[in-house]
């Protein structure tokens, strides 16, 4: 998708206040993003829809 790829991820989300859970997403990456994820980097920073936990955002280039 323009020059993207999409790519499905299980991630383990952890939210400062609740207990962690497994969520599914299905997001576009740039060379960039996709070479961080590539180089093994676990941690990056998201933010969850307070009305349905399963939507997650990950900021992959933050």
């Amino acid at each position: 998708m323009n020059e993207n790829t999409v790519y499905e991820f299980k991630l383990r989300v952890k939210p400062t206040d609740g207990a962690a859970y497994e969520a599914t997403l299905r997001d576009t990456l740039n060379s960039v993003e996709a070479g961080r994820v590539g180089a093994g980097t676990t941690d990056f920073r998201c933010v969850i829809d307070t009305d349905d936990a399963s939507r997650v955002a990950v900021f992959w280039s933050d």
